[in-house]
């Protein structure tokens, strides 16, 4: 078991966290925040989807408990959380850590969470989490924080002592002390994120004089049900419903102090715009923006949604000012004409960017190079630096899904380094004698319930009550195991307030005793001033009912395959081959055509200066030297059956079918390059219109000479409806021939609609202006025509038409799907992502790697537009997730899954076909529908869709769901 350091508490250190822990190794989460989570909690809903989705981090692969909500509780085996806590120093061959934590005031296994603390304390401030609200001095930021327990803010505390008078369980030592410790650990994973930036020295914007002023985060708190004002808009200065809203784009990022794009804050803004209008469908709400940057999945599609209901104006304005008759604001700025405007608004909202967050202080200790405050990383390799691991917006500002690729990527060379520790466990036998428990802990609220009723009921209903103050605590957990060997129950009903956080807590102590999860139900209840004994009595007795009559399946197991099919020898797949051999995971590589590399072979250099020729030449010569990697070269997969750990896939090869058993299948089949249609801005009428590959290829032979013009069009075939979808590399391949071209004399002008040139590719946007490249913002409606080898285009700015005569016009060609994604989904029993024709991810934030059906993964251009470095992290994304579940013992069933009942079954196979998982296979001899429990999520598609009734949940059947409607009614 290696032990590995992660610093960050935020979404990449969670996600690393999961990944490592999940493959046995020992994790000190380090967070120098008293809560895990960074910004992410704030945010209700995330882009494009409008889900939370941050349980979605959970691994699929542990088959024990119940899979809770990140939001609700990181109760993981292998992770000890250090927060509130500074890393000193890193010794040079990094396996010494020096931390220093602050002083532990609060007893988190004392804590229950029940607020008399918070109700006595004198002194509070501005909240960092609500923003707009308070808390005290002595806090817990939100509803099931993590850990969900109090903190004391010793900035803030007078040590009044007040707290410690009513705590209930003694949780408060107002004497405690700061320490510092070392750790030894085998790997460091950095993970320190990003801080929102502060608007406040941006006094042109008034942020912080006037109320009507509000930053992206607080207007995300301002709309949450769990925010200052429950989820209604109101204006702060008045209370008032706005009618008129602003956004500016671009606060804290794009300018003298904070060149790079902070990546996020357009989809961020057009997020928040669109939760505006389902709050209120009449607000008028404008946005200001410089270039609208949705070059994520699904993004552009998600902003054209809303298109028609808002206005968007290319500008930056620079002053706001209030009215002072009614707290309005009015905001000057220059339209694209050079007009100066002025308009009102009831608020403006300040989309702000991500600065740094103590990643300097911290990179300087190590010795790292840091590029505006942020880590600098390998260019080929983002996920490392100096030796160490870096994921997330520890390296610059990044979007989610990309977080989550690198956390997975750094995971992924780890435990190929650090190999897998997986320690298989047994399930306990369930007992089906029943004899249910009731046990109600108020966690030292006052909540108010008759308990002769309750346990009166309880009994009616063949079961035995007990009432313990603080299941929680030490205390509490013990009095609850000495009530279980003296009464004997084999249910167990669990109801308090604040009781979720600490689910998995009771169900591992219980587990040492040999009770399986699934007979134990833990229920929260609302805290209210009220009598609640009607409430106890209904969810206790239903639930009662439930878990009487649950089925649990049986074990079982498959002993999982240690071969991986990857289907395509691009980069991507040969990075995914190699790294599996490196695992000890042998690999067959199939391949189309008759060379491995793919589009790799078409590469030169990344706009930072990659070599990536080099580096996929090296790439082939590995592979085809590689013992472990079966290399099969103009063949295709033909027929996919099995599951996760034991998958058949049939190859079409050579003259013949070959079959191969693999526990996991990588789907890396590539893209193509869009090929215009003809005559497309004049593409096969003149010699000199060329794709952007094809002028590379033309400057490596010198055939662009100096003095020459030369006009790139970007987006073609791209962002338009055939391609809905920003193809990620075509901008960033414009501004680095675009530099290269200048220097060689060469005059170059890039007509674009919007300049993809985020994080700190935008640092090179800039210079590419200043070295004196034209770029031209043309109208998705009004595009370029080009005609005789001249080309047109009308100037927002100059509000004229412009027309050139270029020796060379390049068409910036996009990103198309491999054509064979559509035969290839058929066969695996896998989406296509709808509109784009590529592969659909299980969720396109936080399961970017993984498809709908287990034991499937996705890497690369297949899931979409990737950049050569994104392409090669998603490798190693897909590596740390099958690297674990190759390396069990057993697969066996999870707790909590689908059966059917054979009687009732009429072998349709409708549940077979809307199976995600491919857990279901049509037994013809036997005459049912059999659920392959081992693969099974449990997810209820099949009892929905099975027209007989057949097909039930063992959590949920139908003898459970008629009880508990009895016991109702």
């Amino acid at each position: 078991m290696a032990r590995i350091a992660v610093i960050g508490g935020g979404t990449a250190g969670i996600a690393a966290s999961i990944n490592l822990a999940d493959a046995g190794h020992k994790i000190y989460l380090i967070s120098d925040t008293p809560f895990i989570g960074g910004t992410l909690p704030q945010l209700d809903k995330q882009f494009p989807n409008d889900a939370c989705g941050f349980c979605q981090l959970y691994s699929r692969t542990d088959r024990m408990d119940t899979e809770l909500c990140l939001k609700r509780n990181l109760g993981i085996d292998n992770v000890e959380l250090i927060r509130n806590a500074e890393v000193l120093s890193i010794s040079e061959d990094r396996k010494r850590i020096r931390l220093k934590k602050g002083p532990e005031y609060v007893d988190a296994s004392l804590c229950t969470s029940c607020g008399k603390c918070e109700e006595v304390c004198p002194l509070e401030k501005v909240s960092e989490f609500n923003l707009l609200s308070r808390r005290k001095a002595i806090y817990t930021p939100y509803p099931f924080a993590v850990p969900n327990t109090y903190h004391i803010d010793d900035t803030l505390c007078d040590k009044c002592g007040k707290c410690v008078e009513v705590c209930p369980t003694g949780a408060i030592n107002l004497k405690a002390e700061p320490e510092e410790f070392e750790i030894e650990v085998d790997e460091v994973v950095i993970t320190t994120g990003f801080k929102p930036f502060d608007p406040s020295p941006l006094s042109e914007f008034g942020y912080g004089r006037f109320k009507n002023v509000i930053t992206s985060i607080e207007l995300e708190r301002l709309i949450s049900q769990f925010g200052p004002t429950l989820g209604e808009l109101r204006r702060p200065s008045d209370g008032n419903m706005p009618e008129k809203i602003g956004i500016i784009h671009c606060i804290g990022s794009r300018d003298r102090e904070h060149p790079y794009c902070s990546s996020a804050c357009c989809m961020y803004a057009i997020k928040e715009a669109r939760m505006l209008k389902e709050i209120a469908p009449e607000l008028d709400i404008t946005l200001f923006y410089m270039d609208i940057r949705d070059f994520g999945k699904r993004y552009f599609l998600y902003r054209k949604e809303i298109e028609g209901s808002v206005k968007f104006i290319r500008s930056r304005p620079g002053l706001i000012e209030e009215n002072p008759h009614n707290r309005n604001l009015v905001l000057y700025y220059e339209d694209e004409t050079g007009e100066m405007k002025n308009e009102e608004f009831d608020m403006v909202i300040l989309s702000v960017g991500q600065e740094a967050d103590g990643t300097a202080r911290l990179a300087k200790r190590l010795g790292l190079k840091t590029l505006h405050g942020f880590i600098e990383t390998e260019v080929l390799h983002p996920f490392r630096a100096g030796g160490y691991f870096v994921a997330g917006a520890a390296g610059g500002p990044r979007d989610i899904p990309d977080t989550v690729v690198e956390a997975w990527a750094a995971s992924g060379m780890i435990e190929i380094s650090q190999g897998v520790e997986y320690e298989d466990e047994e399930l306990p036998e369930i007992n089906y004698g029943v004899k249910p428990a009731v046990v109600i802990s108020h966690m030292g609220m006052d909540i108010k319930f008759n308990s002769d009723r309750i346990e009166e009921e309880i009994r009616r209903h063949g079961g035995i009550y007990r009432e313990i103050d603080f299941i929680t605590t030490p205390e509490g957990i013990e009095e609850l195991v000495s009530f279980i060997d003296k009464e004997k129950p084999d249910r167990l009903v669990i109801l308090g307030p604040s009781v979720f956080s600490n689910e998995t807590l009771i169900k591992k102590r219980l587990k040492a005793l040999g009770w399986h999860p699934a007979q134990i139900s833990v229920l929260q209840l609302n805290d209210s001033s009220g009598d609640i004994t009607d409430e106890i009595i209904d969810n206790a007795v239903s639930e009662i009912e439930r878990i009487k009559y649950i089925e649990f399946p049986g074990e079982a197991q498959l002993l999982p395959q240690r071969r991986v099919v990857v289907i395509g020898a691009g980069p991507a797949g040969m990075e995914t081959s190699l790294a599996l051999s490196r695992a000890g995971i042998h690999v067959t590589l199939v391949e189309k055509s008759k060379n491995l590399g793919g589009n790799g072979l078409k590469l030169k250099r990344t706009l930072e200066g990659g070599d990536v020729a080099t580096y996929v030449k090296e790439m082939i010569e590995r592979v085809e030297k590689d013992e472990k990697i079966k290399v099969l070269k103009e063949a295709e997969p033909v027929e996919v059956s099995g599951w996760a750990g034991d998958f058949n896939v049939k190859i079409k090869y050579q003259d013949g079918v070959i079959s191969e058993r693999a526990g996991a299948i990588v789907l890396a089949t590539g893209a193509e390059e869009y090929r215009p249609a003809e005559k497309e801005f004049g593409y096969g009428t003149w010699d000199r219109v060329v794709t952007l590959k094809e002028f590379e290829r033309l400057i490596e032979e010198g055939k662009v000479k100096e003095g020459e013009d030369v006009i790139f069009i970007q987006c073609v075939g791209s962002r338009n409806e055939e391609h809905p979808y920003c193809s990620r590399v075509c901008c960033r391949a414009a501004v680095k021939n675009s530099l290269n071209l200048v220097e060689k004399g060469v005059n170059v002008t890039v007509l674009a609609r919007d300049v993809m040139t985020w994080g700190f590719a935008e640092l090179y946007y800039r210079k590419a202006r200043e070295k004196g490249v034209l770029f031209i913002h043309y109208n998705e409606k009004r595009p370029p025509v080009v005609e005789d080898g001249r080309v047109r285009v009308y100037d927002r700015i100059m509000g004229k038409e412009l027309i050139f005569e270029p020796d060379w016009i390049v068409l910036s060609a996009g990103i198309s799907p491999n054509p064979d994604n559509e035969k290839i989904a058929k066969i695996l029993g896998i989406p296509l992502e709808e509109d784009t024709d590529f592969f659909k991810e299980a969720n396109v934030k936080f399961r970017p790697v993984e498809t709908q059906k287990e034991g499937i993964y996705v890497v690369g251009l297949a899931r979409g537009p990737r950049r050569f470095p994104e392409s090669i992290s998603d490798a190693y994304a897909a590596v740390s997730r099958i690297v674990p579940l190759l390396n069990k013992k057993l697969m066996k069933s999870r707790v909590y899954v689908s059966k059917t009942s054979v009687r009732r079954c009429s072998i349709c196979g409708i549940c077979v076909d809307v199976c995600p998982s491919g857990a279901r296979v049509l037994d013809m001899k036997e005459r049912y529908a059999r659920v392959n429990e081992a693969i099974c999520q449990g997810c209820g598609i099949c009892t929905t869709a099975c027209p007989s009734g057949a097909a039930y949940l063992v959590v949920m059947n139908r003898k459970q769901v008629f009880s508990i409607v009895d016991n109702i009614l």
